[in-house]
């Protein structure tokens, strides 16, 4: 374009490209941070470059992961909690006396193709947090504790999520119990965690908080195939509830649908118990675990102009 966008409608000058049709042809006719950021976006620009950054303002919410991050942080709460408590890497819970323990964790991950309504966004991130435990063992088989865990993360948008970065800090805690008997290890945890999401974006910035509610449960069962090695298949269920705030950001609003997810894990990991000379123990081990996940996998998110009832809504997962 050789000029900004005055009177125009979006959907002529951009064709249907743009997830926010609604608020962008009324914040055109309107005075206010939106219609000057909006004009400042589509003045002098392509068609193509202004509609890539109208969806980054669209996509604040969505690709900065704030829902995404906290599934996979949950995630990483009950992966540590079933860690400590299973046969694979635990001790067995058959003496009675309390424990303490920490646990030093991180991840990385990235994702392609996510969908937001007819485009594709994507993410790399990476997390790294600390959890700390205390628990009891009745000297039955039983053991119940309480574990905390703190740490923080980064992410990037992909693809339409370009530019948009989140920094986030986190806290949670969780009950978790185990029950060792001759028939099956149950390890089960609830827990809550508390994200801070700092995201930026265009120059813009927004804090809105996470809270997620966790709750799992993993049943597995060791076969001893050889003095040194032995199987073990595991099975899990896990939910997690998510919720993110509200927030408003250079003139627009944003809002997400809470969402409700299952995970179903399946897997089997190979085993093996090492004594050194020194008489310390070793406990390497392969897991493989496919996870399905059903429920709430695509959240409906609107965004708006600020103090005003006008908006638009698409689905993203």
């Amino acid at each position: 374009m050789d000029n900004k966008v005055v009177t125009a409608k979006a959907e002529n000058v951009f064709s249907a490209d743009i997830l926010i049709q609604n608020p962008v042809n009324f914040a055109l006719t309107a005075d206010g941070l939106a219609k000057d950021r909006i004009e400042n976006i589509t003045t002098n620009a392509t068609a193509q470059g202004a509609s890539a950054k109208l969806n980054a303002i669209a996509l604040m919410g969505t690709a900065s992961g704030t829902q995404t991050m906290a599934v996979n942080i949950a995630n990483t709460q009950l992966d540590t909690i079933d860690s400590h408590g299973s046969v694979l890497v635990g001790h067995a819970h058959d003496r009675k006396g309390a424990d303490l323990w920490i646990d030093v964790n991180g991840s990385f991950s990235k994702a392609r193709h996510y969908s937001a309504g007819s485009h594709e966004y994507g993410y790399r991130s990476d997390v790294s947090g600390i959890t700390v435990g205390s628990g009891y063992a009745f000297g039955n088989g039983l053991a119940a504790g309480l574990a905390a865990n703190f740490g923080k993360g980064s992410l990037r948008g992909q693809n339409t999520g370009a530019g948009i970065k989140n920094n986030i800090d986190y806290f949670g805690l969780n009950l978790y119990g185990v029950w060792s008997n001759p028939y099956v290890n149950l390890i089960g945890s609830v827990g809550y965690l508390q994200s801070k999401n700092e995201i930026k974006s265009q120059g813009y910035k927004a804090k809105p908080n996470g809270k997620t509610f966790v709750a799992g449960i993993r049943a597995e069962k060791p076969f001893a195939v050889t003095e040194a090695v032995k199987v073990t298949p595991h099975v899990g269920l896990r939910y997690k509830h998510v919720k993110v705030d509200d927030f408003n950001a250079s003139g627009f609003s944003y809002k997400n649908e809470s969402a409700n997810l299952f995970e179903l894990l399946v897997g089997v990991a190979v085993s093996s118990d090492i004594k050194t000379a020194g008489g310390a123990g070793i406990k390497p081990f392969v897991d493989v675990t496919a996870t399905p996940n059903f429920g709430d996998r695509k959240v409906k998110n609107k965004v708006g102009l600020r103090n005003t009832a006008v908006s638009d809504s698409f689905d993203a997962r």
